[in-house]
Parts: C-alpha cells; sequence; structure tokens
C-alpha cells in the first residue's frame, strides 16, 4: 500500500487526466458536480461519495483500489480478502455490485452518506458524537437501570 493521501493520488490521476485534455472542468461537467468539488476532493477538505468515487475512477481511467489505498491494477490486495474478491469482479460486475449497495439504502440513507462523506474528519467526528447526543437523550430508559420493589 502507498503511503500517500487518497487525495495525493487523486491528484496524479487528475494531473495525468489533464495531460489527455481532460481538464477539472470537463471531468466535473461529466460527474454532474461543480469545478470547486473536485477541487475540494483533490486538496482533501471533502470526500466523494460512493457513486461519485466510482463514477470518477471511470473518468480517470483508474482502479478505486489505486485511488483508495495506493493499489495498482497488478499488485495483489494482500491484506483484505473482501478487496481481493472484489478486484477479481469484471468492470460490468463490479458496477452491478455498486447498484445493489446502493439500492440496500433508502434515498434519504443514500442522502446522509452523502453528505457525510463530504465533511472533513473532524466534522465526521463531531456529526457522529452529536448523533450519540441525540440517540441517548431519545432514548433515556436504555442508559439507566430502573430498580423496581
Amino acid at each position: 500500500m502507498s503511503n500517500q493521501k487518497w487525495n495525493e493520488r487523486l491528484a496524479i490521476a487528475l494531473n495525468n487526466a489533464k495531460k489527455k485534455g481532460k481538464t477539472i472542468e470537463k471531468i466535473s461537467y461529466a460527474l454532474g458536480v461543480k469545478q470547486g468539488t473536485v477541487s475540494n476532493w483533490k486538496a482533501g477538505r471533502r470526500e466523494p461519495s460512493f457513486n461519485q468515487m466510482r463514477e470518477l475512477c471511470e473518468e480517470l481511467g483508474v482502479s478505486h483500489a489505486y485511488i483508495l489505498f495506493g493499489e495498482l491494477d497488478d499488485e495483489p490486495i494482500k491484506d483484505n480478502p473482501l478487496l481481493k474478491s472484489i478486484s477479481r469482479l469484471t468492470p460490468d460486475q463490479q458496477n452491478m455490485l455498486s447498484s445493489l449497495i446502493s439500492n440496500a439504502l433508502s434515498e434519504s440513507e443514500q442522502d446522509l452518506l452523502d453528505k457525510y462523506g463530504q465533511l472533513n474528519t473532524n466534522n465526521q467526528a463531531a456529526l457522529l458524537r452529536l448523533a450519540d447526543n441525540i440517540i441517548e437523550t431519545q432514548n433515556p430508559q436504555k442508559n439507566h437501570t430502573i430498580l423496581r420493589c
């Protein structure tokens, strides 16, 4: 695995695409997002959703494994049996798996995950703490033992 962060590998892939005439403007248009969104991904200020990452990799002509983990297509994915299995799938099978995962979630769950992915790490942690606090106040009986005589 690479020591680079995912957004650094994305920046390399974007620069390689630019050499082939694919600008951030063209890529963002193809993905249906603003140029600033792609720039935020490149800078590591935001993260794309699962579907956006899939489409981005397709546009750039790179694998998910490369962007996310630094694995090149010809390198074995040693440490993760799930990734090893997914890497053996054809692109059509990978797209079908992506659709199955997406379809397993409701629209509001997908929307929540997309928004969560756009937050930076600190805000993701803050959101999880907030959710924990909301759950605690929503279900106070679960947090306290009630003694009955």
